[in-house]
C-alpha cells in the first residue's frame, strides 16, 4: 500500500514501478557483465545485489557534490567540514556554492577554492550552501552544531477554505498574481523580518474577505491591479504588520507547543551533555536535530512576542533564554511516570490522527 500510494504520486502505479526497476536491474547486469565483471558471474552477482545498491547509494548521497541537479563524486573535495559562513550573506539558490566551487563541463575538472580566511594548521571548514537541517541529517549524517541559517521548521499554515466556500476563487486570484502553487511551509528564523512575496500574498488572500475577492479577481481579470490595491506587492501585509504576524505568529505557537509537548529544550541539551546517557549514533542524530529545531522555533516564537536577544536561539544562548530552563534545573528531569503521562497528553490532543488505541505506561 505504501509503495503503491507512493507511485501514485509520480503518476505511476506500484506494478510500473517494479517493472522499470527490473528493466533497470537488466541493464545493469548487462553493464556488469561487459565492463566491470567481463563475464564473472560471481561479480556481477554481488554488484546486482541489493546489498551493493544500498552502498552506493549511501556513497553518492552522503559524498556527492550537487551542481544544478547534477551529482558528482569528487573524493578530497568532499573531505571538507561544514560550517556556515562567518559573514552574513543573502539566501541566493545555490549561486555561493558554485562561486567557490567550479566543474568544467568538458573535462569534468574540479577546482574548489575557500570561501573564508583559514590559519595556517588550522582545519578549513567551508559552506555548503542554502540547505536546511533535514538535507544534513537525511542526505550526509550529521547536524550543524552551529546554528544554520539556512535551516526552517514546517508550520501549518491557515487554509483558503477555512472560513466559507471561498477556495478556488482563492486559488483563481493566486494564479493571476503568478504564483504557481501554495507557498513553502517551512520557514526560516527571517520570516517575519523578511517574509516570502509567495507566502505574503497566500496569507492575504487566506483572510481576504467575500466582498474583497469579488472585486480583486474582476479586477485581476481586466489587467487592472490599480482596482485590487491589496494585491499589489508594495501594498500587501508585511511581516510587521497584523494581518500578516497574526496567523503566521499562531502558526508559530502551536508547531513551538507541539514541539516542546514532551521534551524540554533544557532536557534535550542536558541529554545531549551526558556522555553515560548510552545514547546510539543515530539517537544522537535525532535529539541533536530536534533540538535545532526546537531552539528554532523558540527564537521564532520570542520574535512573535517582541522578544530581542532571545530570538536568535542559537547554540551561544542559554537554554533558559530560549524557553528552557536554566542551567541549574536542568539536571532535574522530570520522573519516567511524568514523562509518560506528558506523552500520553499529548498523543491524546492530535487531531489528525486517528482513533488512538494504545498509550505508553510504566511497567
Amino acid at each position: 500500500e505504501l509503495h503503491d500510494n507512493a507511485a501514485a504520486r509520480r503518476g505511476r502505479t506500484a506494478r510500473d514501478e517494479l517493472a522499470i526497476a527490473a528493466r533497470r536491474t537488466s541493464e545493469l547486469r548487462r553493464t556488469l557483465a561487459q565492463r566491470a565483471c567481463r563475464g564473472d558471474g560471481s561479480c556481477v552477482e554481488h554488484w546486482a545485489s541489493a546489498e551493493a545498491y544500498a552502498w552506493a547509494r549511501s556513497i553518492v548521497d552522503s559524498r556527492a557534490l550537487t551542481f544544478r541537479g547534477a551529482k558528482v563524486l569528487a573524493p578530497l573535495a568532499d573531505f571538507v567540514n561544514y560550517a556556515p559562513h562567518p559573514e552574513g550573506r543573502a539566501y541566493d539558490a545555490g549561486a555561493f556554492f558554485l562561486e567557490y566551487h567550479r566543474l568544467d563541463a568538458t573535462t569534468g575538472a574540479l577546482v574548489t577554492f575557500a570561501d573564508r580566511d583559514c590559519a595556517a594548521g588550522a582545519q578549513l571548514f567551508e559552506d555548503y550552501g542554502d540547505n536546511t537541517n533535514l538535507v544534513y541529517l537525511e542526505h550526509h549524517g550529521f547536524v550543524p552544531s552551529a546554528p544554520n541559517p539556512w535551516d526552517c521548521v514546517s508550520i501549518e499554515l491557515p487554509t483558503l477554505d477555512a472560513d466559507d466556500d471561498r477556495a478556488e476563487q482563492r486559488v483563481r486570484i493566486l494564479k493571476a498574481l503568478g504564483e504557481r502553487g501554495p507557498p513553502s511551509t517551512c520557514v526560516r528564523r527571517t520570516v517575519l523580518a523578511d517574509p516570502p512575496l509567495s507566502l505574503r500574498r497566500y496569507v492575504w488572500i487566506a483572510g481576504s474577505n467575500r466582498s474583497t475577492l469579488q472585486r480583486c479577481e474582476a479586477a485581476l481579470d481586466d489587467d487592472d491591479g490599480a482596482a485590487c490595491p491589496e494585491a499589489l506587492d508594495d501594498a500587501l501585509p508585511d511581516g510587521a504588520s497584523a494581518a500578516f504576524r497574526g496567523p503566521i505568529c499562531a502558526a508559530i505557537g502551536r508547531a513551538h507547543d507541539d514541539a516542546v509537548a514532551v521534551t524540554s529544550i533544557a532536557e534535550d541539551a542536558a541529554l545531549l551533555a551526558d556522555d553515560a546517557s548510552g545514547l546510539s549514533a543515530a539517537t544522537t542524530l535525532a535529539v541533536r536535530y530536534r533540538l535545532a529545531r526546537k531552539r528554532l522555533l523558540a527564537g521564532l516564537a520570542a520574535s512573535c512576542d517582541g522578544g530581542g536577544a532571545a530570538a536568535s536561539c542559537g547554540a551561544e544562548t542559554t537554554d533558559d533564554q530560549c524557553g528552557g530552563s536554566t542551567a541549574a534545573a536542568v539536571l532535574e528531569l522530570p520522573s519516567l511516570d511524568e514523562r509518560v503521562r506528558r506523552f500520553n497528553d499529548w498523543a491524546a490532543a492530535q487531531r489528525d490522527w486517528p482513533t488512538l488505541r494504545v498509550e505508553a505506561r510504566v511497567l
